[in-house]
This record gives C-alpha cells, structure tokens and sequence, in this order.
C-alpha cells in the first residue's frame, strides 16, 4: 500500500512537471538495463506501449535512493551517464520481468528528460518522498 501511495505521488508529480497521464503507463519494477560493463536495475520503469501497433512510445525511469546524497552504482553511472551525455540512449532489456516480456520489445530509448530519482530520507512516510530529475551523474 505504501509503495502504490508513492507511484501515485510519483505519477501526480510527473503529471505537473511534464504534463503526462502515468495511467496510461504500465509500472514495471527492477527492470534490468544494461550497461557498458553489466547491468542496471531501475527500481521503477513506466512505460507507454501503443495498444495499436504493440510498440513502445515513452519510458521513464525512477531510482529509489535513501537520501538526495546516496550515490549512484558504478552500473548506474554508465546507465544513467549515456543517457545524460546523448540527450537519449538505447538500453537493451537483459530479462523479462512481470508486466515486460522481452520477446515483443527488448530495447528501450530512455531521454534525459525521463529519467528521476526519488528519495524519502529514510522516513517511511509519503509526504517525506522528494522527487527531481537527474541531470548529472556523481
């Protein structure tokens, strides 16, 4: 219950900033990316698949961390660091996850403007959940 109020929080949040109904997205958690050197999970995937033609039209990555200054992985910072440094990167799904199945779509085009990291300082409660975009990688 506590995570489906944080999507909604999420979701709300994102509806504000870029105008997009994450009703419409299917919500995919530690969906495997990979990277230069191996993989990345991203904690939360929405992605908009096209009911018409199956294809995928919008991905946006969310990466759960305790506090605004918890590091990223050495694979997140290949991951997230190619999108940043392109505008827009093409990830390759390594496995199926429930909700994906990476025998119709396993390649993903993940834009900068799409990708956030939300934390919550440790505190297990909603209205402590921060959320921005990520725009650099440290």
């Amino acid at each position: 219950e506590e995570q489906d109020a944080s999507i909604f929080r999420i979701g709300f949040i994102i509806k504000e900033e870029d105008g997009k109904n994450l009703s419409e997205y299917q919500i995919i958690t530690e969906l495997p990316l990979e990277t230069t050197n191996g993989f990345m999970k991203a904690d939360i995937a929405f992605i908009k698949i096209n009911k018409t033609t199956d294809k995928i039209e919008d991905v946006i990555i969310i990466e759960n961390k305790l506090s605004q200054s918890t590091a990223f992985t050495a694979r997140q910072k290949e991951g997230f660091g190619a999108i940043l440094q392109n505008g827009q990167h093409t990830m390759n799904v390594k496995y199926s996850r429930p909700n994906f199945d990476i025998n119709k779509n396993d390649k993903l085009i993940i834009s900068k403007d799409n990708i956030y990291r939300i934390y919550d300082h440790g505190k297990d409660n909603i209205n402590n959940v921060n959320i921005e975009k990520i725009t650099k990688i440290r």
